[in-house]
């Protein structure tokens, strides 16, 4: 079992037993309840193999983005990358209870980051580009933008039609500008999909 799921089962207080014991028996496969994935958590830590996914996934980006602060920092402590970019993200924007502190944001995104997390690649890039802790710097903004923009972060890839349709950071390519605008807009981003339309 992994030892993010263990810390999850610690702090939920699912580690020593359920609180409803009719939840072990219901059929869990497609339940987003929050009782019913402690459940699933417990009877994997004792032995439900079937229950790994469903706790893995509870700790997913946005499950951890919801959870309260206090038990962010366990998890970002013990390596999680998710709870390593929901520190970043709430303590770049103070959101969440977070008060907003930029050596905070940086010190995990940075974390984040070189782990591969494309939402962190991107809040790493926007410190860069605005200046935010760090040295204004559209080189180093780009080059994040454009790690975040091939692991398919669709902002990121709006952010590099802007630089490269204003040469900031790398030399003024139209052409490049638009490829970045359209993949932005398959990859979903609406703003995108505006810039196309008009």
């Amino acid at each position: 079992m992994s030892k993010y799921i263990l810390l999850l089962l610690i702090l939920t207080g699912c580690a020593s037993s359920p609180s409803d014991k009719k939840i072990l028996n219901a059929p869990l496969a497609e339940s987003d309840d929050e009782n019913a994935i402690h459940a699933l958590c417990y009877s994997h830590l004792y032995g439900d193999d079937g229950a790994q996914k469903k706790c893995e996934n509870f700790l997913s980006e946005s499950k951890i983005l919801n959870m309260p602060l206090a038990n962010i920092w366990p998890l970002a402590e013990s390596g999680d990358e998710n709870a390593m970019h929901a520190l970043c993200y709430r303590h770049l924007y103070g959101k969440d209870g977070a008060k907003k502190d930029y050596e905070i944001a940086y010190k995990w995104c940075k974390k984040s980051a070189e782990k591969g997390h494309n939402s962190s690649l991107t809040l790493i890039a926007e410190m860069h580009y605005f200046g935010h802790y760090i040295e204004q710097d559209y080189a180093k903004a780009f080059e994040n933008y454009q790690k975040a923009a091939n692991l398919e972060h669709d902002h990121a890839q709006l952010v590099l039609y802007v630089m490269y349709e204003k040469g900031q950071g790398i030399e003024k390519n139209l052409e490049k500008a638009k490829q970045w605008l359209k993949r932005s807009a398959r990859n979903g981003n609406v703003q995108a999909q505006r810039l196309l339309a008009k």
